[in-house]
């Protein structure tokens, strides 16, 4: 090949050379490869711009708010109480808000048993709570509390006057046990019932120095043991039939069989006259005495709750005495009184007529069985009513 003479030095120096030309080549691939990068950054970035924007128009935008906030369940709590608990109001953000948050925050309150929240369309939120039963509230020292059926209290605030309305005012049942008793006490009454009972008082009655004095809302009282409450939630059918409004009403255990409990009517212990002690006297008129010289007193028969045992007239039964003025209890008196042999006052047990053994001479036999059980008849009698004159003396 010839040489080309027409060419200069100058074009020779424009001839890139192979490592120069190699060089440029990495530097423009290399380029290639960063734009390849960087324009993967730059959409992450710019998607991740984007859905922040997304968040932040959505979260100042009245559609994040909560619309709508309903209570159920409550029955002295008032609603907007329960939705300061829950920390939750038309300005909170519907999603930020997270339902086991909100509960712990409800629970913490003294008087709500359980809360579940529920989550509804349109932003909407529904606080489902159960609150616990207060029994009534009292004072420790200056300090009021609720009283609830767990036997738990918690401290009487402003928050909790609407539940001090409708609830009765307790005093007395100071200790422990007999708080506990209290309380279970109580929970056997509805708590209608309970709603309509102003005051509950610790009374000393002469047979239960622990009686519960309930003062209801229309005047009337009744009083109970600890285990003798159930009665109360009859309370509106009872009243309907004392004649008597100013008597009061006395819950008791029956002493019968199919009746566990019974309600009875009468003077109220500030209304009953206290009874003098009567003493036994002798035939002569002169007081009977024990063996240490003091007057015997007459003692009647009572049930187990200090109620009279009362004849068919209306008069206590007397308890007899023997020789050394002690009382001679019937050891059978509740079956003979039940069965009416104290129907008189005193213990009248009848006796099987004797059945005719012969047909023949009926008429005769018969007038003679009557004159002799006639005889006999009035010779019982008078020794009955001797025997009785000289206890009765």
């Amino acid at each position: 090949m010839g040489l080309d003479k027409t060419k200069t030095l100058e074009d020779f120096r424009n001839i890139p050379n192979g490592v120069e030309q190699l060089f440029r080549e990495r530097e423009i691939k290399n380029d290639n490869e960063g734009f390849e990068a960087a324009r993967g950054k730059l959409f992450a970035g710019a998607l991740f711009l984007s859905v922040f924007l997304i968040v932040v128009i959505y979260y100042l935008s009245p559609a994040s708010r909560v619309r709508a906030i309903s209570v159920s369940g409550n029955k002295y709590l008032e609603s907007k109480y329960i939705e300061s608990l829950a920390g939750i109001s038309s300005d909170s953000r519907y999603y930020l808000t997270f339902p086991f948050t909100v509960e712990k925050r409800i629970k913490a309150d003294p008087m709500i048993d359980s809360v579940n929240i529920k989550m509804m369309d349109s932003n909407a939120i529904h606080i489902s709570v159960t609150e616990k039963r207060p029994l009534g509230y009292r004072y420790s020292g200056d300090v009021a509390y609720i009283l609830f059926d767990d036997e738990t209290q918690t401290e009487l605030t402003s928050n909790y006057m609407p539940v001090v309305s409708r609830i009765p005012y307790i005093t007395g049942f100071e200790e422990e046990e007999q708080t506990h008793l209290l309380v279970n006490a109580l929970k056997a009454i509805d708590q209608m019932i309970i709603e309509d009972v102003a005051e509950i008082h610790q009374y000393a009655l002469k047979y239960d120095d622990e009686a519960i004095q309930f003062q209801m809302r229309d005047g009337t009282y009744v009083f109970s043991g600890y285990f003798y409450t159930k009665p109360l939630n009859e309370y509106y059918r009872m009243i309907s039939q004392v004649e008597n409004k100013d008597y009061c009403l006395y819950t008791v255990e029956s002493g019968k069989a199919d009746e566990r409990m019974m309600v009875s009517a009468r003077a109220c212990p500030w209304d009953e006259v206290p009874i003098e002690h009567e003493y036994w006297m002798n035939a002569d008129g002169d007081y009977i005495l024990n063996k240490y010289g003091d007057r015997v007193v007459k003692h009647y028969y009572q049930d187990a709750n200090g109620f009279y045992f009362l004849d068919e007239n209306g008069n206590y039964i007397l308890i007899p005495i023997n020789e050394k003025g002690e009382d001679q209890r019937d050891p059978d008196f509740d079956a003979n009184y039940h069965a009416g042999y104290y129907k008189t006052g005193e213990l009248v047990i009848p006796t099987e007529e004797p059945e005719e053994t012969t047909e023949e001479g009926g008429e005769e036999t018969g007038e003679e069985a009557g004159e002799e059980s006639g005889e006999t008849g009035e010779e019982t009698q008078t020794e009955e009513n001797g025997e009785s004159g000289g206890e009765q003396g």
